[in-house]
């Protein structure tokens, strides 16, 4: 019998565009493959995905320093908290956060953009939200 390993089965929770579906039941999905799997940092990541989705900031930022603190190299989860911080007004925070996501992948260019843009509502103190 074939084993199944817990991002195959994870796979559930996406649509047919690969996206991961944005429900409570995802989330407890997600706390589920934790408990299976406590450094499993992709799962981490995602719950932290579904959070920040339904506007429950402290949970998110919680489970993507969850992520970073298992896999420190997770630009996309450096990233996300950056925006997430970003969100709550913690903008210097969120500035950290995008700098070390560029300093992981400097290609990577939502980053370079979200960065730029905070860099600009600190100056001008306009509203800088699109990820």
């Amino acid at each position: 019998m074939k084993k199944i390993t817990l991002p195959k089965i994870l796979d559930c929770l996406k649509n047919e565009t690969g996206e991961i579906i944005m429900s409570k039941e995802t989330i407890e999905q997600f706390k589920k493959a934790i408990c299976i799997q406590p450094r499993y940092a992709e799962a981490h990541y995602n719950l932290g995905n579904c959070f920040k989705a339904q506007n429950q900031f402290d949970n998110a930022i919680d489970s993507f320093k969850a992520s970073i603190s298992i896999k420190p190299d997770y630009a996309e989860a450096h990233y996300n908290l950056g925006t997430t911080l970003r969100e709550l007004g913690k903008f210097q925070e969120a500035q950290t956060r995008f700098t070390q996501a560029i300093v992981l992948k400097p290609g990577y260019v939502s980053i370079l953009s979200n960065a730029a843009k905070l860099s600009c509502q600190q100056f001008t103190g306009e509203s800088a939200t699109n990820d």
